[in-house]
């Protein structure tokens, strides 16, 4: 005896069976739905995401930064995941154009601070 869906009585039960009778109208509210559930399983791993703690690699760039090891820390940020890193390293990225365009003593002393002070306020909150 070979058991097929027809014979099963599959197609007369249940949740196939209300799709079924619900005619046309029920396929966009089925491809709806599995465009809900990948939205919503995308939004948790991209919330999951934010939720990594980044102190350990504050900690690290501020090290660095403080030994004027710029190039270190960009590396550093570019090889972790997060918005923390991602946000640092583009601060960096900048910050290594400006010092490699010479655009003043000055300004390459303030910026190593202002990024030095923004990493250490970001770990007290």
């Amino acid at each position: 005896m070979t058991f097929t869906f027809a014979n099963s009585g599959f197609f007369e039960s249940g949740a196939l069976k209300l799709l079924l009778e619900g005619g046309p109208f029920m396929w966009p509210l089925l491809i709806l739905l599995i465009m809900t559930i990948a939205v919503i399983i995308e939004r948790y791993r991209s919330l999951k995401l934010l939720d990594t703690d980044s102190d350990a690699l504050r900690e690290e760039v501020v090290e660095l930064l403080s030994n004027d090891k710029v190039e270190d820390s960009l590396q550093l940020c570019d090889n972790s995941r997060g918005p923390v890193p991602a946000i640092l390293s583009n601060g960096l990225r900048k910050y290594l154009v400006l010092r490699r365009l010479k655009i003043g003593f000055h300004l390459d002393q303030c910026a190593g601070a202002l990024i030095v002070t923004w990493v250490c306020s970001q770990g007290k909150g």
